[in-house]
Protein backbone atom coordinates (compact mmCIF):
# COMPACT_ATOMS: atom_id res chain seq x y z
CA UNK A 1 0.00 0.00 0.00
CA UNK A 2 1.16 3.53 -0.68
CA UNK A 3 -0.08 7.08 -0.81
CA UNK A 4 0.73 8.91 -4.03
CA UNK A 5 -0.21 12.55 -4.12
CA UNK A 6 -1.94 14.03 -7.15
CA UNK A 7 0.85 16.63 -7.19
CA UNK A 8 3.41 13.86 -7.74
CA UNK A 9 1.83 13.43 -11.17
CA UNK A 10 0.69 17.00 -11.92
CA UNK A 11 2.57 19.62 -9.90
CA UNK A 12 0.28 22.32 -8.53
CA UNK A 13 -2.98 20.47 -9.27
CA UNK A 14 -5.54 21.04 -6.54
CA UNK A 15 -8.34 18.54 -6.02
CA UNK A 16 -10.88 18.94 -3.22
CA UNK A 17 -12.17 15.96 -1.27
CA UNK A 18 -15.34 15.37 -3.27
CA UNK A 19 -13.50 16.19 -6.50
CA UNK A 20 -11.33 13.13 -5.97
CA UNK A 21 -14.29 11.01 -7.09
CA UNK A 22 -14.20 12.27 -10.70
CA UNK A 23 -10.60 13.51 -11.09
CA UNK A 24 -8.68 12.06 -14.04
CA UNK A 25 -5.35 11.92 -12.18
CA UNK A 26 -6.89 10.13 -9.20
CA UNK A 27 -8.56 7.71 -11.60
CA UNK A 28 -5.23 7.06 -13.36
CA UNK A 29 -3.51 6.37 -10.03
CA UNK A 30 -6.27 4.00 -8.92
CA UNK A 31 -6.20 2.15 -12.23
CA UNK A 32 -2.40 1.94 -12.03
CA UNK A 33 -2.63 0.36 -8.59
CA UNK A 34 -5.33 -2.07 -9.71
CA UNK A 35 -3.48 -3.21 -12.83
CA UNK A 36 -0.04 -3.82 -11.32
CA UNK A 37 1.13 -6.21 -8.65
CA UNK A 38 2.75 -3.28 -6.81
CA UNK A 39 1.38 0.02 -5.43
CA UNK A 40 0.54 2.96 -7.69
CA UNK A 41 3.55 4.78 -9.07
CA UNK A 42 3.39 8.36 -10.34
CA UNK A 43 6.18 7.55 -12.82
CA UNK A 44 3.85 5.17 -14.67
CA UNK A 45 1.16 7.84 -15.18
CA UNK A 46 1.47 9.69 -18.49
CA UNK A 47 1.79 13.48 -18.26
CA UNK A 48 -1.11 13.77 -20.71
CA UNK A 49 -3.51 12.87 -17.89
CA UNK A 50 -2.83 16.31 -16.39
CA UNK A 51 -4.77 17.87 -19.28
CA UNK A 52 -7.85 15.74 -18.54
CA UNK A 53 -10.27 17.15 -16.01
CA UNK A 54 -12.80 14.34 -15.60
CA UNK A 55 -12.57 10.55 -15.56
CA UNK A 56 -13.63 8.67 -18.70
CA UNK A 57 -17.37 8.21 -19.00
CA UNK A 58 -18.37 11.12 -16.75
CA UNK A 59 -19.57 14.43 -18.19
CA UNK A 60 -18.60 17.75 -16.59
CA UNK A 61 -22.22 18.47 -15.58
CA UNK A 62 -22.50 15.03 -13.94
CA UNK A 63 -19.23 15.62 -12.05
CA UNK A 64 -20.45 19.02 -10.79
CA UNK A 65 -23.79 17.53 -9.72
CA UNK A 66 -22.10 14.60 -7.97
CA UNK A 67 -19.67 16.92 -6.20
CA UNK A 68 -22.53 19.12 -4.96
CA UNK A 69 -24.49 16.09 -3.78
CA UNK A 70 -21.54 14.86 -1.72
CA UNK A 71 -21.24 18.21 0.06
CA UNK A 72 -25.01 18.51 0.62
CA UNK A 73 -25.14 15.01 2.07
CA UNK A 74 -22.14 15.73 4.28
CA UNK A 75 -23.69 18.97 5.53
CA UNK A 76 -26.91 17.14 6.38
CA UNK A 77 -25.03 14.37 8.17
CA UNK A 78 -22.87 16.74 10.20
CA UNK A 79 -25.81 19.06 10.87
CA UNK A 80 -27.85 16.24 12.36
CA UNK A 81 -25.23 15.54 15.05
CA UNK A 82 -25.15 17.42 18.35
CA UNK A 83 -21.43 18.18 18.13
CA UNK A 84 -19.28 19.08 21.11
CA UNK A 85 -19.13 22.25 23.18
CA UNK A 86 -15.36 22.38 23.21
CA UNK A 87 -12.38 20.38 22.08
CA UNK A 88 -11.20 17.69 24.49
CA UNK A 89 -7.90 18.32 26.30
CA UNK A 90 -4.77 17.32 24.46
CA UNK A 91 -3.19 14.04 25.40
CA UNK A 92 0.20 14.40 27.14
CA UNK A 93 2.07 13.01 24.13
CA UNK A 94 0.58 15.75 21.94
CA UNK A 95 1.82 18.40 24.33
CA UNK A 96 5.37 17.07 24.17
CA UNK A 97 5.43 15.77 27.74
Amino acid sequence: MSSVGVQAVCAGLYVNHAGLLADAVVFALVMDALTHQVPADAARIPASVCAQQIIPGVSPPAAVTGNAEVYVDAARAFGSQPGVGQAPPLAPYAEGR
